[in-house]
């Protein structure tokens, strides 16, 4: 007999006796890591349970990108048509309100030198086929646990207060549909190495400042993804600086008078570290430059 299990983080329910845990209480990308299956006697009594009860243990894991949400997966497997016996098997006691665990390690290509960051979801199922003959006494342990959790290095939050700023550098005419495009520049004041948002990962806003008053309007912003990592991102060095370009577009009219403009920059996404390095401090937050002229055409 085939049985096709569909395993998503929302539909599965655990047995209340059955339970799952990260082995590693804080792991660190580039661990070897392992789920701990445990099954609790919840009862009043002793029960007995097969000594192979972790050999019909279960286990799917997948790795996902920082913040993504796994589509569902089908599995098709085997289930046993043929009857055992009682008292052919080996039973084992469990007092009451004790607990047997067996360490399952996650073996995905995305672990194969040691745990790559990210989003993992995963199932443990724990069934059984015919079991003919037992005793009152006698149970056999089951259940579905879904499971999931975050791979990544702790970090440290910087923000503009610690010395980091940013200034225009360029800026061109008001073009004929109203857009302004300028560039920034943000620098390192701070005396250690800083994770920055790549210079096409920022999410911006524009306000210009003319005589009669002001004008304001959101940047020419990226898609948002669910997270940056290092691919996405710059270790700026203490001192360094990094050139952000932001287009205004459609804020200002071509006849204002002596206009001025101002921007705020911010990542696209929070810093999600899938390596394992030294480097833990992580500029987060909103920052924004001082006014600069827009220049006639």
């Amino acid at each position: 007999m085939m049985l096709t299990t569909l395993l998503t983080m929302l539909s599965a329910q655990a047995a209340p006796a059955l339970s799952v845990v990260l082995a590693t209480e804080k792991p660190i990308p580039g661990d070897a890591l392992s789920i701990e299956v445990r099954w609790t006697n919840d009862t009043a009594e002793e029960i007995r349970i097969p000594a192979s009860w972790a050999d019909e243990l279960q286990m799917w894991v997948w790795r996902v990108a920082p913040g993504e949400r796994p589509e569902p997966m089908r599995i098709t497997r085997d289930m046993p048509t043929s009857i055992t016996m009682a008292r052919k098997m080996e039973w084992v006691a469990v007092p009451a309100g004790e607990a047997v665990s067996k360490q399952l390690p996650i073996e995905i290509e995305a672990c194969a030198e040691g745990c790559q960051g990210g989003s993992y979801y995963g199932q443990v199922n724990l069934t059984w086929g015919i079991v003919d003959g037992m005793k009152p006494i006698q149970q056999l342990p089951q259940g579905q646990v879904p499971f999931s959790f975050d791979l990544t290095l702790p970090t440290e939050s910087v923000t503009a207060a610690a010395g980091v700023t940013a200034a225009i550098t360029s800026v061109s005419p008001i073009n004929e549909t109203g857009g302004i495009d300028l560039t920034v520049s943000l620098s390192n004041g701070t005396e250690a190495p800083l994770w920055v948002a790549g210079p096409e990962q920022w999410l911006g806003a524009c306000l210009v400042v003319h005589k009669k008053g002001e004008l304001t309007g959101l940047a020419d912003n990226p898609t948002p993804p669910a997270a940056l990592v290092e691919a996405d991102s710059l270790l700026m060095q203490p001192g360094g600086a990094m050139e952000v370009a932001v287009s205004c577009p459609a804020i200002a009219p071509e006849k204002v008078k002596k206009p001025t403009i101002m921007v705020s920059i911010k990542p696209a996404a929070a810093f999600f570290a899938i390596e394992n390095h030294e480097e833990r401090r992580v500029f987060t937050g909103e920052i924004g430059t001082e006014a600069a002229a827009v220049p006639k055409k």
